[in-house]
């Protein structure tokens, strides 16, 4: 029992709201603390969570497909403490490689056959 009461009480929590730059939530929106691997999605009006975090000092990650990633650095988490963290994200349009697609086919497949039934 003595155990048990020296452990708890160890981690701490991070939670807050992730909204677009107009104040919109952003369900979906994946907030991580990378340097424990540990995170949560934001719920459809835009709150989150993440729990059982050790105490110590981390960056704070989050993104969305469609909106520039955003880091908090050196968030303090402290022992039975909630650290409240809320993030706004501007759009940024995606931007990928050009590629080009090249198909070709013979005019006429050998061996077959078509048949008219009437």
């Amino acid at each position: 029992m003595l155990v048990s009461f020296i452990l708890a009480g160890t981690d701490g929590t991070i939670r807050g709201k992730v909204t677009d730059d107009k104040g919109a939530p952003l369900p979906g929106a994946n907030i991580y603390v990378p340097a424990v691997g540990i995170g949560a999605a934001a719920d459809q009006n835009g709150n989150y969570i993440i729990l059982n975090i050790p105490v110590g000092d981390y960056d704070v990650v989050v993104q969305m497909m469609g909106y520039r990633k955003e880091t908090i650095t050196d968030v303090s988490v402290m022992m039975d403490q909630t650290v409240w963290l809320n993030f706004k994200l501007p759009i940024e349009q995606v931007e990928g490689e050009e590629i080009t697609v090249l198909g070709t086919r013979p005019l006429v497949e050998k061996g077959t056959t078509a048949k008219k039934i009437t």
